[in-house]
């Protein structure tokens, strides 16, 4: 009885698309609900209302708000396929307005109770009939490929298509020729494939924004799904003047050859102002060299380096890395403050840059983020310190659980000519190079996280040789690893440039109060979160 006297004034404060989908469900039959329940063939849940079926039995209790959703065609826009009846009926609602259409496929195995292949081929033959029937009325679809239903024609009837985001891979047989499905009104094109399919011919002039990723719980590996070629992508920014965003995959990390050269001047981009590249590096910096972006654009990268080639070469990570950021003068004209080192598994590196601008400063995020995952990467970790001080690199941050100084460590004590450091964060790092690279640095803030040095007293000394794991012949130099002799290489390093002023330890091992006190002898502010457990263990991914 409450429910049915609510009145009018609750009804008005809840947002049209909520609404929306309260009604969608409720133009069924009470009774079909309540089989469909029985035989646990639950309609698939929207995200904004995780109970639906509790909103149907309200709606259906509550005459006056069947009532009022009735005679609102404004709330049955919003159209999911379900099936064949409740869409006619949501179509009859709308009379007029125009409408979205939401279209998603179960799993290839149907769980227990989920919906048999014959409605889901009704669902798709309804699809179809949808997008021909109200090609005019269409304003967005999210949906499977499907582009086969539409010919030249029905493409040039579709006036009021602004988005169109396609979620798996086409259904049916589509063209492949560039600009085959233009529609003459479409701003926003987000293409999430799990394979190959190339979206070039969707692209249209009129874009405002496009996206082409694969789906990431389809991929094996991300970074390695080929979307689109940097010279069909080159090309295809020429027919886009209108493009704002751009988030695209755009290379195959298998393609090791160098990206061919584009012969021709850089594509003027002047409404370019958000670039998001996930690719190997040079196809990174292939782009750029080729596309003249605003100064003021947000700039976002994400490239995977494999350091070792099928033909087991070693390749120059660091340098195509730096032909990355040594990008043109328009495209990189500020360059990066900050960069973090991550470690993975992959045995690559994966390159994320963002322009000094961005709003993420503010916050404290890594302007670039390189992970590594070889084991012998202090080689390229010291010219890549030296390629971000020569760009004005001015925040670090290390995350490596397994890097150390494995091989030569002659370079590290160059690092800080032309440096121009300020904060440094070593977290997860062998301790020997955080005791070799401290005394290096120009950073006035540094801070060590999860390092377990090596034992400062004799006592410990058989329990750290116990828990250390067998090392190759090859890897012999003991390298200092005691916060003792982190003190004493600090108080070596008499520079001024040179002097850390303050220095942070969380959660590191193996430090005791009287080697804190060494330290703060030669640093003015020391803050140590101390640890009593020894036995700690830390993983980052």
């Amino acid at each position: 009885m409450a429910m049915s006297t609510a009145g009018r004034s609750p009804m008005a404060t809840l947002p049209t698309e909520l609404l929306a989908g309260i009604f969608g469900h409720a133009a069924q039959d009470a009774h079909e609900i309540y089989i469909r329940s029985l035989k646990h063939e639950l309609l698939p849940a929207d995200p904004r209302l995780p109970r639906p079926y509790c909103w149907i039995r309200i709606t259906h209790v509550c005459s006056l708000w069947r009532a009022i959703a009735l005679s609102t065609p404004a709330l049955w826009t919003n159209i999911s396929l379900i099936d064949t009846d409740p869409t006619y009926k949501i179509l009859q609602r709308t009379r007029s307005l125009n409408i979205t259409v939401t279209f998603r496929l179960p799993a290839k195995s149907p769980a227990p109770g989920g919906l048999p292949w014959e409605q889901v081929d009704k669902r798709m033959h309804l699809y179809s009939w949808l997008l021909l029937a109200e090609t005019r009325r269409i304003t967005a679809v999210t949906a499977p490929a499907m582009l086969g239903d539409f010919s030249s024609d029905v493409v040039g009837e579709a006036t009021q298509l602004r988005s169109l985001v396609i979620l798996a891979p086409d259904l049916g047989r589509i063209s492949s020729a560039p600009g085959a499905y233009a529609f003459p009104a479409l701003e926003h094109l987000e293409y999430r494939a799990a394979g190959s399919i190339s979206p070039v011919p969707l692209l249209c002039a009129t874009l405002r924004t496009l996206v082409v990723q694969p789906m990431w719980e389809n991929a094996v590996d991300p970074y390695t799904a080929y979307m689109l070629g940097v010279r069909k992508l080159v090309r295809a920014l020429r027919g886009m003047p209108r493009l704002e965003a751009l988030d695209v995959s755009i290379a195959d990390s298998r393609n090791v050859p160098p990206v061919p050269e584009i012969k021709h001047e850089p594509v003027p981009a002047a409404r370019l102002h958000t670039v998001r590249l996930i690719g190997v590096a040079p196809a990174c910096a292939h782009f750029l060299q080729h596309v003249a972006l605003p100064p003021d654009a947000r700039l976002d990268i994400e490239s995977v380096v494999r350091n070792i080639q099928p033909d087991m070469a070693p390749r120059p990570v660091p340098h195509a890395i730096a032909a990355v950021l040594q990008g043109p003068p328009s495209t990189l004209s500020a360059p990066c403050a900050a960069f973090s080192i991550e470690s993975a598994d992959g045995g690559g590196y994966v390159l994320r840059g963002w322009r000094r601008a961005d709003a993420r400063y503010a916050a404290g995020a890594a302007d670039v983020v390189l992970r590594c995952g070889m084991r012998k990467a202090d080689a390229d970790l010291v010219v890549l310190l030296r390629v971000f001080a020569l760009h004005g690199v001015e925040h670090v941050r290390i995350v490596c659980r397994h890097l150390g100084l494995f091989g030569p460590y002659a370079g590290f004590d160059q690092l800080a000519r032309g440096a121009r450091l300020r904060s440094i964060v070593l977290d997860g790092v062998k301790a020997d190079l955080a005791v070799y690279l401290l005394p290096t640095t120009t950073a006035a803030d540094v801070a060590l996280e999860n390092v377990k040095f090596k034992p400062s007293g004799p006592e410990d000394a058989k329990q750290w040789e116990d828990e250390r794991a067998p090392r190759p012949e090859a890897i012999v130099p003991e390298r200092p690893n005691t916060m003792r002799e982190l003190a004493q290489l600090l108080a070596a390093s008499t520079a001024e440039e040179r002097a850390i002023r303050r220095l942070k330890l969380t959660r590191v091992q193996n430090v005791r109060a009287e080697d804190v006190e060494g330290l703060r002898e030669h640093v003015a502010e020391v803050n140590w979160d101390r640890v009593e457990s020894m036995n700690l263990t830390y993983d980052r991914n």
